[in-house]
């Protein structure tokens, strides 16, 4: 699904970020970054997908209206790292916002490998060890078709998502 320049911007974006050897122990190079992104942009709508491919482009190109003088894939790996880190500490939004935007895309897709799922210890396991009760298929209730005074009985309410997690 990607490019092959989108595909090397991909790879080494996310060896910069996550760096093999480091405080955690697995790094992007580890995880088929390019494959998950990939699959990823897949799924998103036409414009969202051309949308992060301008934004892929435009972090390639960066470096190039810097001292660094070369696209982001072609620095050496200490001046990728020095990048990362120059956009953000930026005050300039046009630099912090891109990498914002990518690192979000990579951590997402690195988080989701089960080896990274793994050495952060996290587990599928539900608290009911009971096989799923067969049902009908509940549908979301929402507004408009909310009227009236309604009644809900739950085991749990996840209100919002956000970056802090459910509530």
């Amino acid at each position: 699904m990607l490019s092959r320049a989108e595909a090397r911007t991909v790879s080494t974006f996310a060896e910069a970020l996550l760096p093999a050897g480091g405080a955690f122990p697995v790094g992007a190079a580890e995880v088929d970054m390019v494959g998950r992104v990939g699959a990823y942009l897949a799924r998103l709508t036409p414009s969202t997908r051309t949308q992060l491919r301008v934004l892929l482009r435009a972090w390639e190109a960066g470096p190039l209206a810097s001292r660094h003088l070369r696209p982001f894939s072609r620095l050496a790996p200490s001046a990728r790292a020095a990048w990362v880190e120059q956009c953000s500490a930026s005050r300039a939004p046009w630099r912090r916002m891109p990498l914002t935007l990518l690192r979000m895309v990579c951590l997402a897709a690195f988080c989701a490998d089960p080896r990274v799922e793994a050495a952060l210890g996290y587990q599928h396991d539900c608290l009911d060890d009971r096989p799923p009760r067969p049902g009908p298929r509940l549908r979301p209730l929402q507004f408009p078709a909310v009227r009236g005074t309604v009644e809900e009985t739950a085991d749990a309410c996840v209100i919002g998502s956000g970056a802090g997690g459910a509530v």
